[in-house]
């Protein structure tokens, strides 16, 4: 995935989560395998996280994937202010 592609990918996603977090819905954590996904390809999200951050192309950033009520990746990588680190559970103002 091309660097500059992802400002789309992240306003799709923007659309998504909201609509998906009106449901008060409990994901199982689960392995990508589980669910007809590869480990491999999962584990290269953390890789590109860590390259948005390192670019300074964003100070941190917050990515999970589910797939048929479960869960199989969720991290955190970068600051959400000076010092204080991202969490999983960070909110988001999207503008």
């Amino acid at each position: 995935m091309k660097i500059r592609s992802i400002p789309v990918w992240l306003f799709l996603i923007s659309l998504i989560i909201p609509a998906s977090c009106t449901y008060q819905e409990t994901l199982e954590l689960s392995t990508p395998e589980s669910v007809g996904m590869s480990s491999g390809r999962i584990g290269q999200i953390n890789n590109l996280l860590l390259s948005i951050v390192d670019n300074n192309t964003a100070k941190g950033a917050v990515a999970a994937v589910a797939r048929h009520g479960n869960l199989v990746y969720m991290n955190a990588v970068g600051e959400m202010d000076e010092g204080r680190p991202m969490q999983e559970n960070t909110i988001f103002r999207i503008v």
